[in-house]
Order: C-alpha cells, then structure tokens, then sequence
C-alpha cells in the first residue's frame, strides 16, 4: 500500500515576507516515503524543476537535493528527507525532525531578527538551528541557531560537518522602577546554547561548538522515554563566551528533586564526552548533594576523552589511550608516547598545555596537564633561549627592554597606503561531493610592512579580524616578522569563532603559526603587552612553507 504524504504549507504570521514551512506529516500506512524538501513527487517527475509545495504519490525512490532557503523544514512522519541550505529570519526553528526520521541537509541558519535596542550591543530573538527528537540528521555544513544550535533528544542521532554557533537570544531582563514610574532595562542580556542533549542523544560535531552562554547543555529532566546513554564528540574547541562549557542540570522534575543525589548519579546522567579542547573560564556547572565544586568539576573532566591531534602521523601509543569513533583520546593527567624521528633543529610539541618529556632516540613522553586540552603533535622550531643576565657585572647597565617598530615609510600621506600594500582576498568554504568541509570560508590579508605605516598595519589586522567570516579562517601574511600588540589581541579575543593563521619571511624562510579557534589568545600576551612573531612560534610552534 502507497503512503500518502501531507505538505502543509505554514506561513509565518511575524514577517509577511517570511518563506513557508514545509512540513511532512504522514497518514496512513506503509513504509517510510524518501523526500526532498518542498515536493511530493513520483519517481517519473522532473524533481529538479518542482514548484515548492506542490504534491503526488511517492514510490519510495531516493530523491536528490534541493534548496529550502528562507523557510523552515519540518519532517515528522519517518520519512527520508534531502534538501539544500535552509535559513530562517523570524525567530523559529528552522529544522525539526522526530519520529524516526532521517533528514540531510546544507547549512542551516536560524540567526534570528536583530533587536534593535543599542548599537554597541548584538541582540538576536532567534531560536533552534536544528531540533532533533528520536531521529536521524545530518548537515553538510554548519548550524547557526540564536537560542540554541543543536537540540538533540530521545535516542537521537545528529552529526554536523562544520560548526555549531549559538549567537545568542534576547533574555533581557526588565525592572520597575518606582522613581521614573518607567520600565528600565538594567542589562542586555543575551543567551545562547551550542548543544542540548537529554543525555542520550548521540553527537557529532567535524567543528567548533560557539556559544553565547553554555556549549553544551546536558539535562536529564526533560522527559525521555530512553535509558541510553549517549554521548557528544566535538572534534575542534568548544567556547562558551559567559557561561561554562559542560552544565549538567539536576535530576528529572517529576521526582521532585533541585540536585543530583550522589557523584555516581551525577556521572550516569552524564553521556560520554569527547572534545579536542575547551576554552571557557567556567569549565563544568552542575549541583550534586553533599559534593564540592571542585568535586563535580573532576569528574566530569577525568572523565571527558580530549582527542588527540596528530595530522604528521607519528606512532603513537600507550595503554591510557582510548579510540573513540576516529579518534584517538586520552584522559587529561594520563601519558601516553609518541615516536618521531625530526630533523636538526627541531623538537616535539603536544600543545600549549601538554609536558614533553624528550626519552632519546625519537622517544617522547606526552601528558595533558589542564582541562582546556588542545592536544596537537607536530615537529616545532627550537626557541633560542635568551641570554642569561649577567647581575655580577657591576658596570653593565641595567637591561631595558626594546620593542621593535615598523620602520615608517616616507611617502606624505600617513593615512593611504600606496596601491598593492595590503591586499585582501576572501574565499569560499571548500566542500567534497559527500559534503565534508576540507576548508574554511577565508579572509586573507597580505602586508607589505615597509610601504605602510605601524598604524596602517594595526589598523589593518583590527579590521581584519572584525571582518573575517563566522566560524572561518583569517590568514595575515607579512613580508617580515612583526608583533601583535595588546589592541589586535583584544579584538582577536572577540573571535573565538575563527583560526587563525600567520604567515611570515624569517631568515630567508617563510613561516606558518596556526592559533586554533577558541584559543586563550590573551595568555599570548608578554608582560609588556605584546605578541611578537617569534614568541608566538615559541608557544605553539611553526611549520616552514616549502
């Protein structure tokens, strides 16, 4: 027997200009018909050249992409849903998927209308990127939600390929005020969570998890119908800008408790946890009866699985790591070795946050040391030390420190720089015919430090910065090494959402440092204020441009 499929169309009734819903909603019986967005069409229709909405009988035959920007998708009635880039402006969901169905998408983006209440302040009324109960998604891109991200519950299955960012939801809040007889508004309050999970849910996430408030949100008293226990994999930083990235709420409502009873019931509501880092000033936020902060916080971070970045191939072993879908992890104060033949001149990193101890014959010994993780293994420049200061020396002057500028240009005009200068280019996200992301969108700016001025440059690195794509890259190119002062670091601070990438001419060879997304780019700072090129190579390494 053929099913026959509903499209009802659902007009928003906030934006007259607002796209349609288009919404699957199944009657009858039969097995699960396979969709694309927006048409019901049988297996002899031109699917291509569909008009939105319209509707036939299906056969079940596979149907291929198609666009569905500018209105949400709906799909609750099991069946097997493909479409292309979805992006919605009133403030709904723009994807929801229940019951068992199996939906494949574009990127998704569900920002939300801009609140217009101060220029300084970015406020968006937005709500789910994708909101995913007892079923299959899967997005070829990235998810931009306002409220949340991703919503992921009741067995549910959803793996992104790009990023996740929740650039937050108005939750302002209001007072009276007596005085004025007015309503004030004390603060402009913006919330926003990258991952909701029920806890048992299973996650995956190819990118970074940016978040206005919490990254990843875990509460188990949303009423499930399932007792397994899923897990989150996010293979890039997880960035919580004002809140903490791992908060687990307290026990299910209808047993009427505000905390979890014990530590072990606290770590059985907790699904398996899997991250390449974390950078967030709040790490775990939970309440557990009779248990220490400090008490909740470890046992969630012993127990999370920080994957282990290791693009050289280098052999790596030991018994304390774990293989986790594609990964290989290993838990934060547990070694593990890495074998590695370098060239003269260099030596092994494992990141900011991991001890190298140096066996011999190629041998090292790696160990996290700090819950904000980071774990790459690459071959690194040795830093030259400094001299030592020579304090006996009785008629040495006393050692200054020097801050090297740019050598300012002599043609008139401080505030143009000659053509050619500063040049900058933006490129698209590359992505395979399978949908996997093999580049970032791109901003690139290349200086030429002697025609510009040192306020051309920083003005230029600023700018950049601001500028670069949300969750993309941003490439600065030198002709020689330069400095990042405490301005352009600031700024970058702004954009945990973009890697980094410099590039540089040293000792007639070219340089690249790369500073993840979501790094703690303030702690580059010297006690001066500034960043040179050369301490950055110093802290996270370089690899030589051939």
């Amino acid at each position: 027997m053929k099913r026959k499929i509903v499209i009802a169309m659902l007009i928003s009734m906030t934006l007259a200009t607002q796209a349609p819903a288009i919404a699957y909603a199944a009657e009858g019986e039969g097995t699960p018909s396979n969709q694309t967005t927006g048409v019901d069409a049988n297996n002899t229709s031109n699917l291509n050249n569909s008009t939105e909405g319209s509707s036939s009988e299906n056969t079940g035959s596979e149907s291929p992409a198609s666009s569905a920007e500018n209105g949400s998708v709906i799909v609750t009635d099991g069946s097997n849903v493909t479409t292309g880039d979805v992006k919605i402006t009133d403030g709904t969901t723009a994807v929801t998927v229940s019951n068992k169905s199996n939906v494949t998408t574009g990127n998704i983006d569900a920002s939300g209308v801009f609140v217009d209440k101060e220029p300084s302040v970015t406020t968006y009324s937005g709500a789910t990127g994708a909101d995913v109960n007892n079923a299959t998604l899967t997005v070829n891109g990235n998810v931009i939600g306002g409220q949340q991200g991703i919503s992921a519950t009741n067995d549910a299955n959803v793996t992104i390929k790009g990023n996740v960012t929740a650039n937050g939801t108005d939750s302002t809040s209001y007072s009276y005020n007596k005085e004025t007889q007015e309503w004030d508004i004390p603060i402009n309050s913006v919330s926003g969570t990258g991952i909701y999970s029920d806890g048992t849910a299973d996650v995956v996430v190819n990118g970074n998890v940016n978040a206005k408030t919490n990254g990843i949100v875990i509460n188990p008293e949303t009423t499930t119908t399932s007792e397994t226990k899923g897990s989150i994999i996010v293979n890039g930083t997880v960035v919580s800008d004002n809140g903490c990235a791992i908060d687990v709420n307290s026990k299910k409502v209808d047993e009427g408790g505000t905390a979890f009873d014990s530590i072990d019931a606290f770590k059985a509501a907790t699904p398996n946890i899997t991250v390449y880092a974390i950078n967030s000033a709040v790490v775990v936020s939970a309440s557990v009866t009779g248990a220490s902060d400090e008490e909740i916080t470890n046992s969630v971070v012993n127990a999370i699985n920080y994957i282990i970045n290791n693009e050289e191939g280098y052999d790596v072993s030991g018994d304390d790591i774990s293989h986790i879908g594609e990964y290989n992890t290993v838990n934060i104060n547990k070694a593990f070795n890495v074998a590695a033949t370098l060239p003269n001149g260099y030596t092994l990193s494992g990141g900011q946050y991991v001890n190298v101890t140096d066996n011999g014959n190629g041998n090292y010994t790696l160990t996290l040391t700090d819950s904000r993780g980071g774990i790459t293994i690459k071959a690194v420049v040795k830093a030259v030390p400094a001299p030592a200061a020579q304090s006996n020396d009785e008629n040495r002057a006393p050692a200054q420190v020097v801050i090297e500028s740019l050598e300012v240009p002599s043609y008139a005009d401080p505030n143009a720089a000659p053509a050619g200068s500063i040049v900058i280019d933006n490129t698209d996200a590359a992505v395979t015919e399978n949908g996997t992301i093999t580049s970032l969108p791109t901003r690139s700016v290349s200086l030429n430090l002697g025609q510009i001025t040192p306020s051309q440059y920083k003005n230029s690195i600023i700018e950049n910065i601001s500028a670069a794509p949300i969750s993309g890259a941003l490439v600065i190119e030198t002709d020689r090494v330069a400095t990042l002062d405490r301005s352009m670091i600031e700024t970058l601070a702004t954009r945990s959402d973009i890697e980094v990438n410099i590039v540089f001419t040293y000792n007639g060879k070219k340089f690249k440092i790369v500073i993840p997304a979501g790094y703690d780019v303030e702690s580059l700072l010297d006690e001066n204020g500034y960043c040179g090129f050369l301490r950055l190579m110093s802290i996270l390494g370089a690899d030589e441009v051939i």
